[in-house]
């Protein structure tokens, strides 16, 4: 009665590696790293400057406001 007995087990995974050891940074490299993240900052925003405001006139809006407004009986 070979149909009656369970199929065999397959074989286990083979073992996980564990991860190479990272050295940790130093205190130095981490002021610097972030001093040279503040720097490049500081470029960003002077080359930024004031393009991203809105650059309006003493004039204002010359086209004509849109007041049509749609409704059921026209």
């Amino acid at each position: 009665m070979g149909f009656l007995k369970p199929p065999p087990m397959p074989a286990p995974p083979p073992a996980v590696k564990p991860l190479p050891e990272m050295p940790d940074p130093t205190i130095e490299e981490n002021e610097a790293a972030q001093e040279a993240m503040e720097e490049e900052k500081k470029v960003a925003k002077k080359k930024k400057g004031n393009a991203s405001t809105i650059l309006t006139s003493q004039q204002g809006l010359i086209d004509d406001a849109n007041i049509v407004r749609p409704s059921l009986l026209s």
